[in-house]
């Protein structure tokens, strides 16, 4: 499904949740939660919708609109998942994503929940708010 259904999608009210997933090589890409099934989020060409720091995602969510009342969250994969990733890549591509932190468009984005079992692991330019529910 592209950005573009997403954020149409998004704006009549029927995305359930989207995901900002972040990937071992510092890119960040899209999975939106839409009646029961996860759809990765694609460009006109076919290929996943990618951006290299979290500030770009949030930068592309609120440029597009219809995000606002949508939950949001950044999700990371563990080192060692990623290390296994070309060896246990499950058929439908689907991937362990074990860190799960409620995210915000605006600045400061990242709000993280005590509850988790670890903070998320940020790296790049962007200036992360962290603080507890």
């Amino acid at each position: 499904m592209t950005f573009e259904d997403i954020a149409r999608l998004a704006l009549a009210g029927r995305v359930e949740a989207l995901h900002v997933e972040s990937s071992a090589r510092d890119l960040f890409h899209y999975r939106a939660f839409i009646e029961g099934r996860d759809w990765m989020l694609r460009d006109s060409r076919g290929q996943p919708v990618r951006d290299r720091s979290l500030g770009h995602a949030r930068q592309r969510l609120r440029g597009a609109g219809g995000f606002e009342g949508v939950p949001l969250f950044l999700v990371q994969r563990r080192v060692a998942d990623s290390l296994r990733e070309s060896e246990s890549a499950s058929a439908s591509g689907a991937l362990p994503f074990p860190y799960k932190t409620p995210l915000r468009l605006t600045s400061g984005g990242v709000s993280f929940d005590a509850s988790t079992t670890a903070a998320p692991a940020l790296t790049g330019r962007d200036s992360l708010a962290c603080s507890p529910r």
